[in-house]
């Protein structure tokens, strides 16, 4: 049952205003049609010159050098071959900044605030949360295609706006994450937590939404997606955050607390 939720979940996602592995589609780019791996490439080249750019308030942690990020990749890989194979990379990268948001880009590119560790990751399933939706959305490639005008430079505002996804699919992405949560053996009810504190906490999650109001509607269908699934799975999820978890918390407090 758990598979069928998420082929079905999968093949929702296929539209012809979203950028994905399987989309065929394409979109008017000046004098040729940008196909889908254009588009992937053009926004894995924007990503480059971000970080370099930026590179004296970015670290990168890289899954193939840090063991936390290698097992997670590992271990949601695994237990989600249908959607996630098993990438060679993922690059985490930590941006010092006072305020909370996270996105990603094609091609296992993560991105995430130093004050999303500071402030609002106390354990290790909301982290998991967070970064379960991104290791989809960039694995896939779902993002919505639009016009990009060519910039000297980046800015944080610049790349969260790439990112975003119109609010249809967003409420199946947050579908999709549930169900990969689940299938990896953690809390998938962390999902709809981490829903509910970015709502709590509106005015600092701001930055990331257009219309604060979305995150109340992500938040009431998701946990309509879970009250209609009535899952009663017997899967013994973890509740306590590991040690390797803690350890990079505590690695990147100390770099950028002050």
């Amino acid at each position: 049952m758990i598979k069928i939720s998420i082929i079905f979940l999968m093949m929702s996602f296929v539209s012809c205003s979203m950028l994905t592995r399987d989309s065929s589609s394409a979109f008017k780019n000046y004098k040729r049609d940008m196909t889908s791996h254009d588009y992937a490439k053009h926004l894995e080249a924007i990503t480059l010159k971000f970080v370099e750019q930026n590179k004296r308030n970015i670290r990168r942690i890289s899954s193939t050098t840090d063991e936390y990020i290698k097992y997670l990749i590992e271990r949601i890989s695994q237990n989600n071959e249908i959607v996630l194979s098993k990438r060679e990379r993922v690059d985490l990268y930590i941006v010092k900044d006072r305020r909370p948001f996270y996105f990603s880009m094609p091609d296992g590119n993560i991105f995430i605030s130093s004050q999303m560790f500071i402030k609002y990751f106390k354990s290790e399933d909301i982290f998991i949360s967070a970064f379960t939706s991104e290791l989809a959305k960039s694995t896939l490639w779902i993002y919505q295609k639009q016009v990009l005008i060519l910039r000297e430079d980046y800015r944080i505002e610049n790349m969260i706006k790439f990112a975003k996804l119109p609010f249809a699919e967003k409420v199946k992405l947050n579908n999709l994450s549930y169900e990969i949560m689940k299938r990896s053996g953690y809390d998938p009810a962390a999902q709809l937590l981490w829903l509910q504190t970015q709502n709590r906490n509106t005015v600092d999650f701001s930055f990331m939404y257009e219309v604060p109001s979305e995150m109340a509607r992500e938040e009431y269908y998701l946990k309509n997606y879970i009250v209609n699934k009535g899952d009663e799975s017997t899967i013994t999820y973890e509740r306590n955050s590991s040690k390797l978890f803690y350890k990079l918390k505590q690695k990147i407090e100390k770099a950028y607390e002050n």
